[in-house]
């Protein structure tokens, strides 16, 4: 969220507003970093994998519905690495030390 388009990722996807006619044929499980943090304040995850696995969702509906050559493309792809190298490191921390 730290990006300079970083926060193309906190709300949904409005297809009318983004004049994205498509969006919906294309995106069939919308996901959005805003709609994860409403989800996990209101307790709705059980499981750490469940909130990366819609952390996952987002950047790469992202990366699914815009072409490389996107502004967008390029933002998600980078956010879904750095997303993957803290998410290993904190499974790690963990797994060493359960009270963590």
């Amino acid at each position: 969220q730290e990006s300079q388009y970083g926060w193309v990722f906190n709300t949904p996807v409005d297809p009318l507003v983004l004049c994205l006619p498509d969006y919906f044929n294309i995106i069939k499980h919308p996901m959005d970093l805003g709609t994860i943090r409403k989800k996990l304040d209101a307790g709705g995850y059980v499981a750490l994998d469940a909130v990366a696995d819609d952390i996952r969702l987002t950047f790469n509906n992202a990366m699914q519905y815009n072409t490389p050559g996107t502004e967008v493309y390029p933002v998600a792809e980078e956010m879904l690495r750095m997303f993957e190298t803290m998410f290993i490191a904190c499974k790690e921390r963990i797994k060493n030390d359960p009270e963590a």
